[in-house]
């Protein structure tokens, strides 16, 4: 029974199981009634077992089972109990990132699990009802904030000079204060002010010859570990010399601590030829991965264990990895043409770089270490002139890995493809249904890159895109997709944030939070603010 009961849960999809379950409950009656009757047969929930029905809840998205609810008194009685919420939190929390720990659940009611559990989804239908909104207007429309509070001078002066950026983890309840001196703060938001949690100081690994990170990569890398009582941060300090590489540092801090600190885990700077990393850091639970121009590092940093390849992937202007398993992912930005790096003048004549993006896999042996040389990819993939490559950020666990291509077509629909990736070019299947994909979603993000790194909103259905390049707009620029209903058709626009209550000032840094729906910033006098926006 557990095994068919599995089964059920992970091959049909809610909605489409309680049709087929309809169904078969309509044929075992028709037997029994008249062939004359008229009346239509009807299927009760009730007379399945109880198994079966908590299944159901179990693996449905959150804010379907409110929608059952209130279709029979099987699930209405199913979906209010608090053990099938557990489950739905906690895979919830898993796909976005969230911290959820079991001291937080055992404090939990059923409703602050579902308002915990519902919130991506809550957040997806105020996006998706704003961007409708558009009318005549040429300007993305306004989703206006449900709440927002103001904490004056949160960073007192002239202390706040020196922060830059801020980061609102996954959950909306922690933020990242990032400084230019290299200093780290780490903050906790969603009380009634403002507290801070733990600090880090550029002091407390400087060493000799050695400098304070980049602006932009003064936290590389950051995971909730350890069933969400931990925050794991991953930093660096760059090197004088281009000859040498730069040290890695990884950080615990313990959040349920009496007095939480930042706690060294382990740090190296032994990283064979890799100088100075070109890509974004994966960090996915006790291993670490980045790549330069030329080489890529894996680094299990809680067995010391290393592996380093020569890539042969080609210069870009950003590159992302993902870790799944022994195979590493990596795709690459193209330079764009206004770009003057990315102009070659010779013989007087000017030559632009490849401007494809590429998506490309490389497998190493489960056994190796150290560096195993010139490392080919088992598949590659280069997007053409009138497409756009669409991949997630942060890949669902235990999931496969599943990146798009949009072909675009002028003035007509385009289509979406998708691509489950196996262990070869044969292998990696493409999905034998598509999108439609209408005119206008997406042209802003189109017109500037081939490669779009996606933030899902709510697994499978909406995916936000919070580039930097938005920041300093008043209204805050939000991209975002959806499927229609019969899941045969996408569509999208860009939506603007807006914080009622709020005079037009310049914003020191912000940062949205599609998981929770919750946008938190900075401005320059130190102040600090939280809005929600479901």
């Amino acid at each position: 029974m557990r095994l068919a009961v599995e089964t059920l849960g992970e091959n049909l999809r809610p909605r489409r199981l309680l049709r087929t379950l309809s169904d078969v409950g309509r044929r075992g009656r028709s037997k029994t009634r008249d062939k004359s009757s008229t009346t239509p047969a009807v299927f009760r929930l009730l007379e399945l077992p109880s198994e079966i029905v908590e299944v159901i809840i179990r693996f449905s998205l959150p804010m379907d089972v409110l929608s059952m609810r209130r279709t029979c008194t099987a699930l209405n009685a199913a979906s209010c109990e608090l053990r099938s919420w557990v489950a739905i939190a906690r895979r919830t929390a898993t796909a976005h990132g969230m911290p959820l720990s079991p001291s937080t659940i055992a404090r939990m009611t059923v409703q602050d699990l579902e308002r915990f559990a519902t919130a991506p989804g809550r957040c997806l239908r105020a996006l998706t009802t704003a961007s409708a909104s558009r009318g005549r207007s040429k300007k993305p429309p306004k989703l206006h904030s449900r709440q927002a509070t103001i904490f004056p001078m949160a960073v007192p002066m002239p202390d706040c000079f020196d922060f830059h950026d801020i980061l609102l983890l996954p959950g909306g309840r922690y933020v990242l204060l990032l400084a230019y001196s290299g200093d780290i703060a780490l903050w906790r938001v969603d009380l009634d002010a403002p507290a801070e949690v733990a600090t880090l100081p550029f002091s407390a690994r400087e060493e000799p010859g050695l400098l304070k990170p980049f602006m932009d990569s003064v936290v590389s890398a950051y995971q909730f570990v350890k069933n969400g009582t931990a925050l794991r941060v991953v930093t660096n300090a760059r090197a004088e010399s281009r000859d040498e590489s730069w040290r890695i540092y990884v950080y615990d801090v313990h959040l349920e601590a009496e007095r939480p600190q930042f706690r060294l885990v382990s740090s190296t700077r032994e990283l064979f030829h890799l100088l100075q990393p070109n890509s974004r850091f994966y960090l996915d639970d006790t291993r670490l991965a980045f790549a330069d121009n030329n080489y890529a590092f894996v680094w299990d940093f809680i067995h010391d264990r290393r592996i380093s390849w020569e890539h042969m992937f080609g210069n870009s202007r950003d590159m992302r990895m993902v870790l799944t398993g022994n195979r590493c992912i990596l795709v690459g930005k193209p330079y764009d043409l206004a770009d003057p790096v990315a102009v070659v003048r010779a013989s007087g004549e000017t030559d632009a770089l490849d401007l494809r993006a590429k998506i490309s896999v490389y497998e190493w042996p489960s056994d190796a270490t150290g560096n195993i040389g010139r490392l080919w990819p088992s598949l590659t993939r280069c997007i053409g002139e009138n497409q756009l490559l669409l991949y997630p950020l942060r890949p669902a666990p235990d999931e496969p890995f599943v990146f798009h291509v949009r072909t675009r077509q002028q003035d007509v629909e385009s289509t979406l493809h998708s691509y489950v990736l196996g262990i070869d070019l044969e292998a990696t299947r493409q999905a034998e249904a598509y999108f439609a994909v209408v005119p206008e979603y997406g042209e802003a993000l189109a017109d500037k890159t081939t490669a779009v790194a996606m933030v899902a909103c709510d697994a499978g259905h909406v995916f936000v895109d919070t580039g930097e390049r938005y920041r300093r707009e008043q209204n805050m620029k939000i991209h975002v997709s959806y499927t229609e209903d019969d899941e045969k058709r996408l569509s999208g626009s860009a939506v603007r944030l807006s914080v009622n209550g709020v005079s037009r000032r310049w914003w020191r840094s912000r940062c949205f939070d599609p998981a929770s729906g919750k946008l938190c910033a900075m401005w320059d006098d130190g102040s600090l603010l939280v809005a929600s926006f479901v």
